[in-house]
């Protein structure tokens, strides 16, 4: 029972417990009870907090899941008790509380959900204010004590909001104040779309960490401690942002003060923050940064506690990077006192887009220059700011860089210890291009960095000590420098050795080469001007060039101590050479020394100051002295100075000479002295003229200068020598002394010259184009002063000019000009040349008054009314004389340029009142070939207009016989003029009244004149006609010139056509151009019958001619040609081209046709087809200058012609028919083969195109003619011929040769047409048999006088002017083989009467060229020949030309060497005392030295005659020659030691003989003056045989336009019977009056004494009579009255020449 009682007790207090705990959990689940238990909890918090807690509705649920809506938590403000902050505010909080604790007043908390919590945490714990406002944060840990100091959270989530956290301001820490003593364990901590934040106090910082997943496990927080740990972190997406408010956004780039991450992916291990440690693992980590910077692995442990920090492994991979690198590093590292170490190591590589966001800070410029590539870093890095090392660091970026540097640097940034370091670098640059891109562009274009540069090289610093060597390799070259520098005393030492340096590659612009050589330099002082530096200095150049500079043996040793200075330069360079030196004081104040030595060679060439190559030698000794600022002194000698030209082979002198120098400068003012002889300098070899002049001077002048605008020159010029050189030697040009004084002060310039000159040749040196020096004696005095006053005074002294024929003395020359501000004066004199003018105002306002007279004179013609009142209102006042004979220095000069007269005098004055008046008068003008008798020319002003009245005047026996009148006038609206010329008979050839006006707006001519005449023939003018042409170009015309016979023209316009601006009509009727041509001056010679129409239509845009003209016989210079005929038609198409035909016939019959279309614009396009049909080639010979070649025959073929009009592309081929090259005067006659000649682009091709002599043996002709371009046409042709017969004529009036002559030839002809090159070979063959009739040369009969007398027509005012013929560009170089057998004939007039005809060969080499003219040289060796010719002294003779006389030519074909025996075979009788006999002898001349001055030596002998030969032998040589002579002259054997009476005989008859040469010779020369005087001698005996001779002779002059002609005669006979029988020395005399025009009728009286006839003596016969002549053909010719003509000699065919001789000749 107590058993059971017992048991009932127990199980009663066992389960009471159990069903009150039961009974408390089913009353806590009650609302009641919840709301006691709320309050509760309440209570305790609020009690145990210091906060006020207030809950809106509790909800308990099973098994203790306490659920709180509207939970908030507030505190009171520690800084403002009034105030309440809110802790907390919760929507709704969900808490698993365990129910134990509760019976142990204990609150645990096992898990938490919070939704929509709100917290500030404010000061709650220390400083820390923390806010938030998460959307879940749900916290399951084991037993939270909320009264405890540790919270242990096994697992935490939150999800969406956001944490604020927020650092309090650094405050004194408040001892009394209570720490905060929670521990906070998270095992697992899982972030959701979470937004974190951290404020720095006052916002310095904020780190905003924007979390899309993380995780993070074992967190410790010990918030008493300050001490956090985490055991590791991952982070998937998300961002992270840090930002420093206070510092200003970075434009672009990475921003350390504003981090913008994105994608951020982090894994961190072992995170400790126990301040100041921090340590942390990132295991991984990548993101994105808004710059741009990609991360897409990072890895590293991180270790920083308050001395230092680590990163001791870190691992870096971006998308194009990849680095790995250990750091350490004291946080005192930098510090200056007491700094810590850094070590640092790296391994990997980087790109520059990778770290493009970091580079934002450097240029543009300098980031798009950064290569692309890798770049490699690896090495090691320690020390600090005092001393720091460096291992193996290597900075490679392949293809670029591979460099390795090693070495240390201490005391770097310490105050008061030196710098001190050892580095080595080596390695190779192989492309630092972009470095060059980093230079300042003025270096950029200097410097260049060159590809695979290997540098070795090391630097050493220490205290008072710089020293290092470096060593530079780069294509094949190297370099090695070594030097050291001491600071502390400015000591210093180089050393450079380089072998083939490309320095061309670091310096490529400037014409570089590899450098070979070395440099040595010791010293002290930077300085090299200051007194206590010195130096030493050694260059050695053993090969290098700088652009065509050649450097190579370049030497020089300098040396300086103090103020001393010594200085060797000893070079062997080929460009600079020499061993000179200099020694003396060298200071910034001072320079004073001495220059001494050679320099050998100075190759101007080389340096670059000439083109030829130039080289210069001399010895100076030289004093210099200068004190740096305005005083300077220089003085020594200059000697053997020379300038030489070097050729390949060999070198010439330009210049030489010897020279004293001495200047000095003394406050700006200069004295120099220069006194010496110039030997030798060529002129254009210096660059001084274009031409080879050698000049040669002593010289003695002084200068004085103010260095400013004053200087004075005064001296001497004595022994000036100029020389022109040519290929034969040297030519005097100048030859004289002269002084000079020269001074000038401002603006202002005085001076004279005065001296000698003997000799100035202007025609050498090419003022003048003919012959002319002169000497003479030069006193002038001149002065000049601002732009308007100058003077020039002097005279030309003692003046003596020859023209090459002739010398003169034209008299003194004077000069005297002045001009001043208000006149102009000139004044020269010089023998009967007389020039004076004289003009109101200056030089500068004659220009400007000629400006304004030329812009009145526009704008009145604009206007269209001349106002003459007001342009000679702008006339100056003065006036312009001249007059000149032809006996001054002047006339010659110009006579010389093919201008000649015999007087002009002018006179013409200008004035504002009375306008321009004056007359010019100018006899004999000639000029060219034109020759004028007289011109007349008078200028009046009346009534404000000018009046001009023009005539020239020439004789009746001037190749132009015509008067020709201008006269006219000037006035208000126009210009009337009036022009007729009249015939030598008085009759009108020419006579034409014109009036040009304006009106409206152009220009109308008229005829203004009853009737106009037109070569002889009379036509009439229409009323009202006119031709009016205006502005516009829109022509109007209606002119109608009709002739009674019908013949006219016509010019009309259809001005009812308002389309087109010109729209005429010229119509030809039977218009004969002979007479025309003939009257008009210097017209073609031209003749035939013009008939045809013109017809033009001009638009604005479009042009149409039509013509259709016919010639009938037309002869153009006397080259018949038929009727011709031309058709013409270019009309628009439409397009802008225009239709182009044109036909040409012959006698009606077409031989010629074009027809295509031609645009005009750009440079004008022809597409054309030329086609000939029997063409007549002989259209052609009229053009050729005195048809002296032409062509016979027909041309057919067709052409296509395309393209510019001055660059035609023709094709086709012409076919000849029948057709030959024909020369009348050089007979020659070649027919053309038959083939066709093909064109082809412009190139005619000759393909064996043959030519065939007169014997059928061809001219083979191969090549091309370029005409593609006009100006520039080009021939390439080879011919070859054998037995080739070039010459086949017989006789006639116009040959120049005839004959047969037969040659081989091979040559080559190429080049421009204006500079042919003919080379070849030509064999004379020995079947040739020629004559060459010399018209005009020296050996023609008619010129043998020329040289001998010379006589003035003083009568006739013709002067002859030969004009020197223009270069060419043709060159050749020909061998001539004449062979023995040839046979040449040279007639020497047109009877043949005297010639040379001789057989012989030779070798000679034929050349030529514009320069030197013909050449020729060889020797032409004579078998055998004849010569005819009659001397002056001596009659017709026959010489036999002896076998081995030669002609050796040895350049001047002119001048060649002469060995020629001629002799003739002469019978004579000789006497001896009373007895004589017949006697061969051999008399001649023998030829020797140069032509045209041979030495002549006449010879006789009688090699028949062993008597008389001994008797010549005994003679000397010059007896001989008088003996020749005699003979020669006589025909007698004259010799006066054998006999008194033979000697006196041949005194007689030689004086008689010469008298009547005389005579004769005096005749020919007074032929141009109608006189004629001839002479005869004839040899008899008498019936003893008493050998006696006659000289006869003969004067006759005729009068009254030689109607009237008197002859006058005489007789001399030699022997003493006729001796003493010579009577009246005029013994025939006879006058001759012509009675008709026709000269074949006569009367005459007369009275003549005949010889003497040996039977009967002396006859003499007086008579009158009646003379009738005529020229018959046959005997019934006599019977013919009505035909009665005059006799006419055959016309002479007139020399071909280009030269006034033979106008001249012709007109005489």
């Amino acid at each position: 029972m107590n058993m059971k009682k017992s048991m009932r007790w127990l199980i009663a207090i066992v389960v009471a417990p159990v069903v009150l705990f039961l009974l408390l959990v089913v009353l806590l689940y009650c609302p009641p009870v919840q709301n006691w238990a709320v309050k509760q909890v309440a209570t305790y918090v609020s009690n145990h907090t210091g906060m006020q807690v207030s809950i809106d509705r509790v909800n308990l649920s099973y098994p203790l899941d306490l659920q709180l809506d509207g939970l908030k938590m507030i505190k009171a403000n520690d800084s403002i008790p009034t105030q309440k902050d809110t802790v907390a505010d919760i929507h709704r909080l969900v808490a698993s509380i365990g129910l134990l604790p509760l019976l142990d007043k204990r609150v645990e908390v096992n898990e938490l959900t919070f939704t929509g919590l709100k917290a500030n945490t404010t000061n709650f714990i220390g400083d820390l204010r923390i806010k938030g406002n998460l959307q879940r944060l749900h916290i399951v840990s084991h037993a939270v004590n909320l009264v405890g100091d540790s919270v242990r959270v096994n697992k935490a989530e939150v999800e969406g909001g956001w944490i604020d956290v927020a650092l309090g301001d650094t405050v004194p820490e408040d001892p009394h104040k209570q720490k905060p003593l929670w521990r906070i364990n998270i095992d697992k901590l899982n972030l959701a779309k979470t937004d974190f934040r951290l404020h720095m106090p006052g916002d310095t910082m904020i780190v905003r960490a924007q979390f899309g997943d993380a995780k993070a496990r074992g967190a410790e927080l010990l918030l008493h401690d300050n001490i956090y740990k985490v055991a590791d972190i991952d982070w998937h997406g998300g961002a992270f942002n840090y930002d420093q408010p206070f510092v200003k956004r970075a434009a672009a780039g990475f921003d350390a003060a504003h981090i913008a991450m994105t994608e951020v992916n982090l894994g961190i291990d072992s995170f400790l923050y126990a301040a100041p440690k921090i340590s942390l693992r990132v295991r991984a980590g990548n993101f994105k940064e808004r710059s741009g910077l990609v991360v897409r692995d990072l890895r590293c442990p991180f270790r920083m506690d308050a001395t230092s920090i680590q990163l001791p492994s870190l691992y870096l991979l971006m998308p194009n990077s990849e680095l790995t690198a250990s750091l350490r590093m004291d946080m005192n590292a930098f510090d200056d006192a007491h700094p810590g170490t850094l070590n640092a190591h790296m391994d990997g590589y980087v790109s520059k887009t990778d770290l493009q966001p970091l580079l934002t800070s450097i240029p543009r410029n300098i980031y798009q220059a950064m290569p692309g590539g890798r770049l490699t870093i690896q090495g090691t890095l320690a020390g600090n700011l005092r001393s720091a090392s460096f291992r193996q660091l290597r900075l490679a970026m392949p293809g670029y860089f591979d460099l390795t540097g090693t070495g240390w640097v201490a005391d770097m940034m310490a105050k008061n210890k030196a710098l001190r370091s050892d580095l080595r670098l080596k390695g190779v640059a192989q492309n630092l291009g972009f470095v060059q891109k980093l230079l300042p562009a003025s270096i950029r274009k200097t410097i260049a960095l060159p590809r695979a540069v290997a540098v070795d090289g090391d630097i050493h610093v220490r205290k008072n000590l710089y020293s290092g060597s470096m060593s530079l390799a780069q294509g094949g070259g190297k370099i090695r420098v070594k030097g050291a520098f001491n600071p502390s005393n400015s000591l210093y030492r180089l050393e450079a050795d380089a072998t083939n340096f490309p320095i061309q590659r670091f310096l490529p612009h400037m014409g570089l080469s590899p450098f070979t050589g070395s440099v040595r330099m010791q010293g002290h002082g930077t300085d090299f001007m200051n007194p206590q530096s010195s130096t030493n200095l050694s260059l050695r150049i053993r090969r290098f060039s700088y652009g065509k500079y050649v450097l190579d043996g370049l030497n020089g040793d300098i040396s300086k101590h103090g103020e001393q200075l010594s200085a060797h330069i000893k070079s062997v360079n080929k460009m600079l050479g020499g061993d000179f030196t200099y020694k003396g004081k060298v200071s910034q104040k001072l320079v004073d020394g001495h220059l001494r030595g050679w320099l050998s060679r100075v190759d101007l060439h080389a340096l670059g100051g000439m083109q030829e190559r130039y080289v210069v030698s001399t010895w100076t000794d030289m004093d210099v002295r200068s004190d740096m600022k305005a005083n300077h002194h220089v003085q020594g000698v200059v000697r053997k100075f020379k300038v030489l030209q070097e050729g390949y082979k060999r070198s010439a002198l330009l210049a030489a000479g010897d020279f004293n120098v001495k200047a000095d400068i003394r406050n700006n003012k200069m004295l120099a002295h220069l006194n010496g002889n110039l030997t030798e300098a060529n002129l254009k070899a210096l660059g001084l003229i274009d031409k080879q002049y050698i000049v040669a001077a002593g010289a003695d002048l002084e200068l004085r200068s103010d260095l400013k605008k004053s200087f004075a020159v005064n001296g001497h010029i004595g022994d000036l020598a100029v020389d022109d050189v040519r290929k034969n030697g040297r030519v005097a040009l100048v030859r004289g002394s002269f002084n000079l004084d020269l001074t000038k002060k401002g603006n202002k310039m005085d001076g004279s010259i005065n001296g000698l000159f003997p000799q100035v040749d202007f025609y050498q040196l090419g003022i003048i184009d003919k012959p002319l020096s002169s000497k003479f004696a030069v006193n002038a005095d001149f002065g000049m002063e601002g732009s308007d006053n100058m003077r020039l005074n002097g005279k030309l002294a003692d003046l003596q000019v020859n023209d090459g024929k002739r010398s003169y003395a034209p008299g003194d020359v004077y000069l005297d000009l002045t001009s001043m501000r208000d006149s102009v004066h000139v004044a020269l004199d010089g023998g009967d040349f007389h020039l004076n003018t004289a003009f109101n105002g200056s030089v500068d306002q004659m220009a400007k008054t000629g400006n304004k007279l030329v812009k009145t004179l526009r704008e009145q013609i604009h206007n269209r009314r001349i106002d003459q009142p007001a342009i000679i209102r702008l006339l100056p006042i003065g006036h312009f004389t001249l007059r000149s004979g032809r006996g001054n220095l002047f006339s010659n000069i110009l006579e010389k340029d093919g201008y000649a007269f015999s007087l002009a005098d002018i006179n013409i004055s200008s004035s504002p009142h009375e306008g321009v008046n004056g007359k010019v008068r100018i006899d004999s003008l000639v000029y060219n070939d034109i020759h004028l008798d007289s011109v007349r020319v008078n200028l009046t002003s009346v009534d404000g207009q000018l009046n001009y009245d023009a005539a020239v005047l020439n004789k009746a026996d001037n190749t132009y016989p015509y008067h020709g009148h201008l006269r006219g006038v000037l006035y208000e609206h126009g210009l009337q003029t009036h022009a007729t010329i009249l015939d030598n008979k008085g009759q009108t050839g020419f006579d034409l009244a014109l009036q040009a006006a304006m009106v409206g707006r152009g220009i109308r001519l008229s005829i203004t004149s009853p009737q106009a005449i037109l070569g002889y023939k009379a036509f009439t003018a229409n009323d009202s006609n006119y031709i009016y042409i205006a502005r516009d170009r829109r022509l109007s015309a209606n002119l109608r010139l009709m002739a009674s016979d019908g013949a006219g023209m016509t010019i009309t316009t259809e001005d009812e056509d308002t389309t087109s601006l010109q729209n005429v009509t010229i119509s030809m009727n039977q218009f004969e151009l002979g007479s025309l041509f003939k009257v008009l001056p210097f017209s073609p010679n031209m003749s035939g019958v013009l008939n045809g129409d013109y017809h033009i239509i001009q638009t604005r845009s479009d042009l149409s001619i039509s013509s259709d003209m016919t010639i009938n016989k037309l002869v153009y210079e006397n080259c018949p040609m038929g009727n011709v005929g031309t058709q013409f038609v270019y009309m628009p198409k439409g397009d802008g081209s225009h239709y182009v035909d044109a036909i040409i016939t012959k006698d009606g019959e077409g031989v010629g046709s074009l027809s295509g279309t031609y645009r005009a614009e750009g440079r004008g396009e022809l597409d054309a087809t030329l086609d000939m049909n029997h063409f007549p080639l002989s259209y052609i010979n009229g053009f050729v200058p005195d048809q002296i070649v032409g062509l016979e025959g027909v041309g057919e073929g067709s052409l296509t012609l395309k393209g510019p009009l001055k660059n035609l592309d023709i094709n086709g081929e012409v076919y000849l028919d029948s057709t030959y090259l024909v020369s009348a005067p050089y007979g020659i006659r070649m027919r053309f083969a038959d083939d066709p000649v093909t064109i082809r682009n412009s190139h005619i091709e000759f393909e064996n195109f043959e030519m065939f002599a007169s014997n059928g043996s061809p001219l083979d002709i191969s090549g091309s003619l370029d005409f593609s371009s006009l100006d520039n046409m080009r021939l390439d042709a080879r011919m070859q011929a054998k037995n080739f017969q070039v010459i086949n004529a017989r006789k006639n009036p116009r040959s120049e040769v005839y004959g047969n002559a037969f040659v081989d030839f091979a040559g080559q002809v190429s080049g421009p047409l204006n500079n042919l090159n003919l080379v070849g070979k030509l064999d004379v063959l020995g079947t040739t048999d020629m004559t060459y009739i010399v018209r005009d040369g020296t050996l023609a009969t008619d010129t043998e006088l020329n040289d001998l007398v010379k006589f003035t027509n003083f009568k006739d005012s013709t002067v002859d002017v030969v004009k020197r013929p223009d270069i060419t560009g043709f060159s050749m170089s020909m061998l001539v083989n004449v062979d023995e057998q040839a046979h040449l004939m040279c007639s020497l007039n047109a009877d043949n009467s005297n010639y040379l005809a001789f057989t012989g060969g030779g070798d000679l080499r034929l050349e030529y060229n514009p320069t030197n003219g013909v050449r020729l040289r060889g020797r032409y060796t004579l078998n055998d020949g004849k010569m005819k010719y009659s001397l002056p002294v001596i009659p017709l003779r026959t010489f036999n030309i002896q076998d081995g006389s030669y002609v050796e030519f040895t350049g001047d074909p002119m001048k060649p060497t002469l060995s020629i025996v001629a002799t003739e075979d002469v019978r004579t009788t000789v006497s001896n005392g009373n007895e004589g006999r017949i006697v061969d002898f051999k008399c001649g001349v023998s030829l020797t030295k140069q032509f045209p001055k041979p030495g002549v030596e006449f010879i006789i002998s009688a090699p028949e005659d062993q008597e008389m030969q001994n008797t010549l032998n005994t003679k000397s040589v010059e007896e001989r020659s008088k003996l020749a002579v005699t003979m020669l002259a006589s025909g007698m054997y004259l010799d006066g030691s054998n006999s008194t009476s033979a000697n006196t005989a041949m005194g007689g008859a030689l004086a008689s003989f010469l008298q009547t040469q005389v005579n004769a010779i005096t005749g020919k020369a007074l032929n141009s003056m109608g006189l004629d005087l001839s002479a005869n001698m004839e040899s008899a005996a008498d019936v003893n045989g008493t050998l006696h001779t006659d000289y006869t002779f003969k004067f006759s002059k005729r009068l009254w336009d030689n109607r009237l002609r008197i002859i006058i005669g005489g007789r001399v006979s030699t022997g003493s019977q006729f001796a003493e029988e010579n009577g009246a020395y005029f013994d025939n005399f006879s006058l001759e009056y012509r009675l008709n025009q026709k000269e074949t009728k006569y009367l005459k009286l007369y009275y003549e004494r005949e010889a003497y006839d040996w039977l009967e003596g002396n006859l003499s016969e007086y008579g009158a009579g009646f003379m009738w002549r005529r020229k018959l053909g046959s005997f019934r010719d006599i019977f013919h009255f009505k035909n009665d003509s005059p006799i006419v000699a055959p016309k002479a065919e007139a020399p071909h020449k280009d030269s006034l001789i033979n106008f001249v000749n012709e007109k005489r």
